[in-house]
């Protein structure tokens, strides 16, 4: 029977690929990140956003050989107002499986200018 996990030796308990986008980007390994939270897709805020978060979101998104190249701050895809913040002061430890599963805060003091971004390796 067809299976919709991602393909890989170690099958995640959760599958969050499905709660990760990114957006604005002229390639599809670089964008915005908008996750899905509590049933809500939003923007992550780049407070505290780094490179050790960017790589978990590069694994969520792309398997666990890809990495970020960079974590671009300050809305460097441009920003869209469809969407509020649903994460702030991500706190990865880079051992995560998804942004998710990182300490983050839900509510946020972030404006237009502060999404954050990454563009990931594979």
């Amino acid at each position: 029977s067809p299976s919709l996990a991602p393909t890989g030796s170690l099958s995640p308990t959760t599958d969050w690929t499905n709660t990760i986008a990114l957006e604005g980007g002229t390639t599809s390994l670089e964008g915005r990140v908008v996750v899905k939270v509590e049933g809500t897709w939003g923007v992550v805020c780049d407070d505290s956003w780094d490179m050790t978060d960017g790589d978990v979101a590069c694994k969520q998104l792309f398997g666990n050989q890809s990495y970020a190249l960079s974590a671009p701050c300050c809305s460097s895809f441009g920003w869209d107002g469809n969407y509020d913040f649903v994460m702030d002061d991500v706190a990865c430890s880079g051992s995560e499986g998804s942004l998710q599963n990182c300490p983050y805060s839900s509510s946020h003091n972030c404006g237009s200018s502060e999404g954050a971004g990454v563009v990931c390796e594979l």
